[in-house]
């Protein structure tokens, strides 16, 4: 997937600044993930490591808008950075649910950069968007290739870079908490895994069985019923996004559908099933 978005992103994008940034941040990123599949690193090395290549991506954004926000917004920008490429990392954890979740995140993403007209960024996501289709044809059961680390912590680097330059170079300052929303399923994921895991004594950054993935398959769900669920909670989150910029919804709105929709969700993957 890597090698694809560079190849492609060279041959079909002009050559600036930010995008030798923005490949070098993600191959960081690659390689950080590549080396912990062979050699499993320690969380204090991977930590290190990851921050080198979301610093990398939080100068690309710089570099790619224009724009040095306050301090502040750099750190906010940052520790989500860091969120959304563990998020990744954190739910491949199944063929295909990490894949559909980044596609679909992408294809709201493309839906943003048309509205706006930000081409190079359309550009963009439809490179990472085919190299990503391309790695879900061998992934779909019986996966014959996994993305393992580098996969996952490259998609997430990809996703982090595009919300941020999107949020960065709106002129509302508020979209800095709309656009993640492409990525809702996902942050949901870590919050709620990081309150269980909190009530276990568990540390957040190891892995543990209380994925959603997991409590939907004790009540027996197959892997294409949760790949619907998961599916139809990011296109929706992307809907009501897509419908923020189009201004059918206010800031307050979309929050408001958006917490709303947590109901349904937590009732359906949390509640305990009657005997």
């Amino acid at each position: 997937m890597y090698i694809s978005l560079c190849i492609s992103t060279l041959l079909f994008l002009k050559i600036q600044p930010w995008i030798g940034l923005f490949l070098t941040g993600t191959g960081f990123l690659c390689i950080t993930g590549l080396i912990d599949d062979i050699y499993q690193l320690d969380p204090r090395t991977k930590f290190i490591l990851q921050g080198a290549g979301c610093v990398t991506l939080l100068i690309s954004v710089t570099a790619a808008t224009g724009i040095t926000p306050p301090i502040p917004t750099l750190l906010l920008s940052l520790l989500f950075l860091f969120t959304i490429v563990n998020a990744v990392n954190l739910v491949d954890i199944m063929d295909l649910l990490s894949s559909t979740i980044v596609s679909i995140s992408l294809l709201g993403l493309t839906g943003l950069s048309i509205i706006a007209q930000h081409n190079n960024l359309l550009q963009l996501e439809i490179i990472a968007l085919g190299a990503l289709l391309g790695f879900m044809w061998y992934n779909k059961k019986p996966a014959q290739i996994y993305l393992g680390d580098a996969g996952s912590l490259t998609l997430g680097g990809i996703l982090g870079f595009l919300i941020l330059t999107h949020a960065w170079k709106s002129e509302l300052p508020q979209d800095l908490f709309a656009i993640p929303l492409v990525a809702g399923v996902m942050l949901i994921e870590i919050i709620f895994l990081i309150i269980i895991r909190t009530k276990y004594s568990i540390p957040f950054y190891l892995g543990s069985p209380h994925h959603f993935m997991h409590y939907l398959k004790q009540k027996n769900w197959s892997w294409l019923k949760i790949l619907g669920l998961t599916a139809s909670a990011g296109i929706a989150l992307n809907i009501i996004t897509i419908a923020y910029k189009l201004n059918y919804l206010s800031f307050g709105q979309l929050w408001v559908i958006a917490l709303l929709g947590l109901i349904p969700w937590t009732m359906i993957i949390y509640r305990k099933q009657q005997n």
